[in-house]
């Protein structure tokens, strides 16, 4: 009788501590195999996970123009001998984007194959929210092989996603059931996947758990589109850039014809 209590009362607590955990946020810092210059951050919450795109300067921008004292400039890539000129550089390119700054922050609830993208431009003070299906991902087949990955014992798991095989390590010390990007539908959270053929994928680089900071913006107040849509509309804006850029260059031609 007293072990059964004591088991009854063990899962009681372990069930306490688990909902305990869920309703903690956690932040996931993810790198991507195949573009080292972006970097995925994923707030993981109690029903839902968020992740945000953020451009790593450094790796983006590695050449730089350097100017003579009439002006000229030229291309290097010594950031040790022109470090003066690099960081200027750099600090010019992340005021640039901080004034034509936009706002993207995905979404979906854990498990769901619909990801919905908050989209907000300041330019033209466009909010959209963009519905995008996902491809279902339930047939994962989870392997015996472990390791540790930031201090989180992980399994091994893989699955055929996209006509792609992949292999994925997860942790049941988060409990979350999603990863970085679409990739979700293990028992746990995610920490590592990659192709097995390219090894394109992603790897937490920092985990902070619980998270109390602040999370990414979300507060929709535009219009809905399918993905089909947005995609038509991104199509439309090239289309109409490269035409003006070719006028631009006929207008050249024929200015340069004029003077000759």
């Amino acid at each position: 009788m007293k072990k059964i209590v004591f088991l009854i009362l063990s899962f009681s607590l372990f069930t306490i501590g688990l909902h305990a955990q869920q309703s903690k946020t956690c932040f996931i810092q993810y790198e991507n195999y195949a573009n080292n210059s972006w970097l995925y951050n994923c707030y993981f919450l109690k029903d839902t996970m968020m992740f945000t795109f953020e451009k790593v300067y450094k790796k983006m921008y590695q050449s730089f123009p350097v100017y003579d004292n009439l002006g000229n400039s030229r291309t290097e890539t010594d950031t040790v001998k022109f470090k003066k000129e690099y960081y200027e550089h750099l600090d010019f390119l992340i005021n640039h984007d901080k004034k034509r700054e936009q706002v993207v922050t995905n979404k979906r609830a854990y498990n769901s194959n619909i990801l919905t993208r908050y989209q907000e431009e300041k330019n033209n003070k466009q909010k959209l929210c963009i519905v995008d299906t996902l491809i279902s991902m339930d047939n994962w087949e989870i392997l015996e092989d472990t390791t540790t990955i930031l201090s989180f014992k992980c399994q091994k798991a893989k699955i055929n996603y996209n006509n792609l095989d992949y292999e994925a390590w997860f942790t049941i010390q988060l409990p979350f059931n999603a990863g970085p990007k679409e990739f979700r539908g293990l028992p746990g959270l995610i920490l590592k996947v990659s192709t097995k053929n390219d090894g394109k994928g992603f790897i937490a680089k920092e985990i902070t758990f619980p998270y109390t900071g602040a999370l990414p913006k979300y507060g929709f107040n535009g219009e809905v589109w399918s993905q089909k849509k947005y995609t038509a509309y991104v199509e439309e804006l090239n289309k109409n850039s490269n035409k003006a850029f070719e006028q631009m260059i006929k207008n050249l031609t024929k200015d340069q014809k004029i003077l000759n």
